[in-house]
């Protein structure tokens, strides 16, 4: 039987130290021919349809004029001075409210430099939390040697519609040398100047934007909609990229949370799922070749429970991802599938099910330990080696408003440091939430 306890994390955090192993944003710019791309209506092939596909966006929807949950604004003490790291308490060592809905962030391979996804979100008394189109931003901080972050430029990419998950490209292809910021833009929903829902297509540009790290220059596109040569080695298009990652050899994957075509004019139903791009195919992918011919294969997972967050595990040369749907019963899951068997959907298993809440972001610590982001605002973690899941709270100030895609990061100094983005998608106010920097407990 999986025993559950509650750990509060800064004020007493229940020893977690000597366990062995066992096991790791929610809608993911456009390029210059966004608005003549052909359309596609392409029925998939595969499992049988899950249910008509239906809007969702970076948080529950509520009507802006209702009260939020008051949880969701409490504030946290952050800790000052010298970075310190204790056995079983983890601690809140910055907090920067300077983001606009963040979604997802990364960390360079060099370790100097993070950048976070400014979703673009607004809200509406009457649709709750949308995206705003081209409404997104990258950020770009530096990163001290404790962990905590500095402010490079706040808009250092700008004019994107729903950016999402980034990472960073760990080996170059012809194209695109390795440190390049690959990032999910482009779904296909979203408002526009009036407040109204965009219906036409041809107004989205799904897939994956790559830019520079140092200038912000736009390097290339993937894109992945109707028509596209992804779609056409799919048979179905991506219409909602979010998360984002890389394997140790440079192999590109990426949720498509598909749950955005319902609003489009004609409705395109989605087909939600993980694919995987190997790293030999990005640039033919990046020029929107297909070759019935000569194909390029991309490995695919149906996921019908809408993938958010995906994250590589080098521990187990595994891949980790979350679920965001709020199908009721809500079931809130990671999902992991050996790297090996990716596109086997009968090796992929759902190690954190029972959890009553969407998951937004998963990470393994280098003790192989689970940490996953709840969209109640609750962190959840898995010990490893254990069936023991725990709900992981701040002491008593609070929970965390929509964490989202988390990521993790060893300091110069040798601590683990946590990046926690905060949706907050019942805020009016744009560029006032936060991002949270959490040393972790060496027991984690």
């Amino acid at each position: 039987m999986q025993m559950k306890k509650r750990i509060r994390l800064v004020t007493t955090l229940v020893a977690v130290a000597g366990f062995a192993v066992t096991a790791a944003l929610i809608m993911a710019g456009c390029d210059d021919d966004s608005t003549t791309f052909p359309i596609q209506h392409v029925a998939p092939t595969g499992p049988e349809s899950h249910g008509p596909a239906k809007r969702t966006t970076t948080g529950p929807i509520v009507n802006a004029k209702e009260e939020p949950n008051p949880n969701l604004f409490h504030h946290f003490e952050d800790e000052t001075g010298p970075v310190t790291v204790d056995m079983n308490a983890a601690k809140v060592i910055q907090t920067l409210a300077i983001f606009n809905h963040p979604d997802s962030c990364c960390v360079t391979a060099d370790g100097k430099n993070l950048f976070v996804t400014n979703s673009g979100v607004v809200v509406s008394g009457i649709l709750g939390p949308s995206v705003q189109y081209n409404n997104g931003a990258i950020s770009k901080l530096s990163i001290d040697a404790d962990g905590r972050l500095k402010l490079v430029s706040l808009k250092f990419i700008d004019n994107l519609h729903a950016p999402m998950g980034i990472a960073v490209l760990p080996k170059a292809t012809a194209k695109f040398p390795a440190g390049s910021l690959f990032v999910s833009t482009g779904m296909t929903a979203g408002l526009d100047e009036m407040g109204d829902h965009i219906t036409d297509i041809t107004r989205f540009n799904p897939g994956v934007s790559i830019f520079n790290p140092e200038t912000g220059k736009q390097l290339g596109f993937i894109p992945m909609g109707p028509g596209r040569a992804v779609a056409k080695e799919l048979t179905h298009p991506v219409l909602a990229p979010c998360g984002l990652c890389f394997d140790g050899d440079g192999n590109l994957y990426i949720t498509d949370t598909g749950n955005t075509g319902k609003d489009l004019e004609p409705s395109i139903r989605g087909w939600p799922g993980v694919l995987r791009i190997s790293n030999k195919h990005i640039d033919q992918y990046s020029d929107n070749k297909f070759d019935e011919k000569d194909r390029a294969p991309i490995a695919y997972t149906y996921a019908p429970r809408e993938p958010a967050g995906i994250f590589y595990s080098s521990y187990d040369d595994a891949l980790y991802w979350t679920t965001s749907d709020g199908k009721q019963p809500v079931v809130g899951g990671v999902y992991r599938v050996p790297r090996d068997n990716f596109s086997h959907e009968s090796q992929t298993e759902n190690i954190l099910g029972g959890v009553e809440a969407p998951i937004l972001g998963v990470v393994i610590t280098p003790n192989k330990n689970l940490i996953a982001s709840q969209i109640d605002g609750k962190l959840t973690i898995m010990l490893s080696g254990q069936k023991i899941l725990s709900e992981v709270e701040f002491n008593q100030s609070g929970t965390f408003s929509t964490p989202a895609d988390i990521k993790i990061h060893t300091s110069f100094n040798k601590f683990n440091i946590l990046y926690i983005p905060e949706q907050d998608p019942n805020s009016d106010e744009a560029w006032k939430q936060r991002l949270r920097v959490i040393v972790l407990p060496k027991a984690l």
